[in-house]
């Protein structure tokens, strides 16, 4: 095919195309003739020609597809892995967190409720002493009790919700 070509270089390059002249003389259509001949042999080899590098193409193509596939999968598991890794080293850091804050926080509760404790049984036995000695009636300590209770209660929900509140806990 590369001496096929080289001629008809060589004779496209020695012969001109085409001669302006008057009317249809038979050397002039054997010229036309030829020239369409070299034209649609051109044209053959050139669609051959890509045909042949399309076809290389798609298999370039198919090749580098197949890789970058495999490749994809490789990568997939090693995020997988990665993923793994990521959600357990947090897991284990959030319970180890959590489990130091409830225990500050149960220790904390413990404290707060010992010392209501001992403030509520210091005013009950005011209160007892003052009904006793007094006997002036039953209903002002036991109201008396109540508020304590009542102001105990909402002073230790309202320190439950602060501590809540610097903790980020939901």
């Amino acid at each position: 095919t590369l001496s096929m070509h080289e001629q008809s270089e060589a004779l496209v390059l020695s012969t001109p195309s085409f001669v302006k002249g008057d009317g249809i003389s038979q050397e002039r259509f054997e010229r036309i003739e030829d020239t369409m001949s070299k034209i649609l042999d051109k044209l053959e080899y050139l669609e051959h020609h890509t045909e042949h590098e399309l076809m290389a193409v798609e298999d370039h193509i198919k090749v580098s597809t197949s890789k970058l596939q495999a490749q994809e999968a490789i990568s997939e598991g090693r995020i997988d892995e990665l993923e793994t890794k990521v959600v357990s080293n947090i897991n284990g850091g959030i319970e180890k967190r959590l489990k130091q804050l409830e225990n500050s926080l149960d220790e904390g509760l413990v404290h707060r409720i010992t010392s209501v404790e001992k403030v509520l049984n210091g005013k009950i036995s005011e209160s007892v002493v003052a009904v006793t000695s007094g006997m002036g009636g039953w209903k002002l300590p036991f109201f008396f009790l109540f508020i304590m209770f009542i102001a105990s209660a909402v002073g230790l929900y309202m320190w439950y919700q602060q501590m809540k509140r610097k903790s980020h806990l939901p």
